[in-house]
């Protein structure tokens, strides 16, 4: 049987790219929030068998102290 586990450089590819697609493209919408041009990838192996990330990003705040809408 073939493990059907993605490797990391699927987790790097393939998933970063739904992501960041649903994130910007969905999620921040969706919420009336938007970025700076800036992201940060943190990557996690707590055991062989769990991998995960993190996708962080800047918030703009306006100058009324709110998000930006």
């Amino acid at each position: 049987m073939g493990n059907n586990r993605p490797d990391f450089e699927d987790l790097v590819t393939v998933n970063l790219d739904r992501a960041n697609k649903y994130l910007f493209g969905t999620w921040l919408p969706q919420h009336n929030l938007t970025t700076e041009p800036f992201s940060v990838e943190k990557y996690f192996q707590n055991t062989e068998d769990m991998v995960y990330m993190e996708i962080w990003v800047k918030l703009l705040v306006s100058e009324t102290g709110g998000n930006q809408k």
